[in-house]
């Protein structure tokens, strides 16, 4: 009896006892239950609501019958989840383009200050580095989370030191750079 809804249903209702076991002594309801055949297990409870003197169904291990209000009350809690769900998405997709944004802002302010000095080269660059690293970390999901908060840190860091025209690309010791060809100047 644990095979398709459509088959038990038809069994059920022309008469099949959902009491009987198998050589092993299982019963159908109780087998479909532990594959996770979850069409059959409503065929077993509907025949349940239909059916309630019929049968011993709380031997057989068919679990509490499914009326109409039951299947419309669960359904309804099935939408409401649902609607959670795209609810949460709509909330994380405003999220993000409101980084965005924030990023697009503090890069035209950036832009517009122009050359303000090295201290607003600075402060731009952080705003643009902290939002575009919120932003990007929203947006990339599994590449973010793979990398830690302190990678990232240090990316925001090295950019910031980039903008101020100091420093390389690998790390060691951190020194200003020639403005006519980038090479640090040391001594």
């Amino acid at each position: 009896l644990a095979g398709k809804a459509e088959r038990v249903a038809q069994l059920l209702a022309r008469g099949a006892d959902p009491g009987e076991a198998d050589h092993l002594g299982r019963f159908a309801c109780a087998l479909a239950v532990s594959r996770g055949k979850r069409a059959v297990v409503t065929a077993f409870r509907k025949a349940r609501a239909a059916e309630p003197q019929r049968w011993d169904w709380d031997a057989a291990k068919v679990p509490e019958a499914l009326t109409a209000e039951l299947e419309e009350k669960h359904e309804a809690k099935r939408k409401a989840k649902a609607d959670a769900v795209k609810a949460r998405i709509a909330a994380k997709q405003e999220k993000r383009r409101a980084a965005q944004e924030k990023e697009r802002r503090e890069r035209q302010k950036a832009e517009a200050s122009g050359q303000g000095g090295a201290g607003a080269t600075l402060g731009a660059a952080a705003a643009i580095g902290a939002a575009a690293l919120v932003a990007r970390k929203m947006a990339s999901g599994r590449a973010a989370a793979a990398a830690s908060d302190r990678e990232l840190r240090a990316a925001a860091a090295e950019r910031r030191l980039r903008a101020m025209g100091i420093g390389g690309g690998g790390g060691g010791n951190i020194a200003p750079a020639c403005d006519a060809c980038g090479k640090p100047i040391v001594g």
